[in-house]
């Protein structure tokens, strides 16, 4: 009889366990689908020039170019979601950023943009520049990498 009770006790842990951890990830599934797809440090003023780093790279890789070129601009330091501290977001994770940086440009009114990105941030610029060909100026790619679309 005592073997039974424990049995019983053990099975009643177990699926406790087991509603607990789907429950927590159904609760953590919510939260990706309402994270931002980047953060911004925004450094100085006048006209923007965003700086769209590398992937898995934090915006924070930008501050000494910004402080040695010393333009005066409004720099955007962007850091994407899932890195550096920021909650991750669902798929198509590219496109969710590259339309997030679009509507950010356009709910804030930009133009005469500069957009300096490295590597998956370089991929960035070229698309963004080519959804809004009137509000982006300039673009500098640095070691743009050819293969992080999904579409």
């Amino acid at each position: 009889m005592t073997k039974l009770i424990r049995i019983i006790i053990l099975l009643a842990i177990t699926l406790n366990t087991t509603n607990s951890s789907g429950l927590n990830r159904e609760t953590n599934l919510l939260e990706i689908a309402e994270a931002a797809p980047f953060t911004i440090e925004i450094v100085g003023q006048g006209k923007p020039i965003l700086y769209l780093p590398g992937f898995a790279t934090p915006g924070s890789i930008w501050k000494e170019t910004v402080e040695s070129l010393n333009l005066e601009r409004k720099s955007y330091l962007f850091s994407y979601a899932g890195f550096n501290g920021n909650e991750p977001i669902e798929m198509p994770w590219y496109s969710n950023i590259k339309n997030g940086i679009i509507d950010y440009i356009k709910d804030n009114k930009m133009s005469d943009i500069i957009i300096v990105g490295h590597s998956m941030g370089g991929n960035l610029a070229v698309d963004i520049a080519t959804e809004l060909p009137n509000k982006v100026s300039k673009i500098i790619i640095v070691e743009a990498l050819p293969c992080m679309r999904e579409e």
